[in-house]
């Protein structure tokens, strides 16, 4: 909230890719020491498998709580990542 009064964010550099940007910002997150979820939706989308991969890895690293929510199921299971799905009646599988 504090942040937020002030307009304060991340900038996003055009130049750097996606995962650079998302690494940037969860460094930021852990420098303000967040210890909130971090939501992320469709992630996986823009992702390749070793990107994604190295995503975790910093998630990880900067001790971080993150979510991510996909549309789409994916039969990869990634070492730090734990699933559930839930269908359109909220039941879990």
């Amino acid at each position: 909230k504090f942040l937020k009064s002030f307009d304060f964010s991340v900038e996003e550099d055009p130049v750097e890719s996606l995962l650079d940007n998302l690494i940037k910002f969860m460094k930021f997150a852990s420098d303000i020491r967040c210890k909130q979820v971090i939501l992320f939706v469709n992630l996986k989308s823009f992702l390749e498998k070793s990107e994604l991969e190295e995503f975790y890895r910093e998630a990880f690293l900067c001790d971080l709580n993150i979510l991510l929510l996909e549309s789409i199921p994916d039969p990869s299971c990634y070492e730090q990542e734990r699933k559930t799905v839930i269908d359109l009646d909220f039941l879990s599988e």
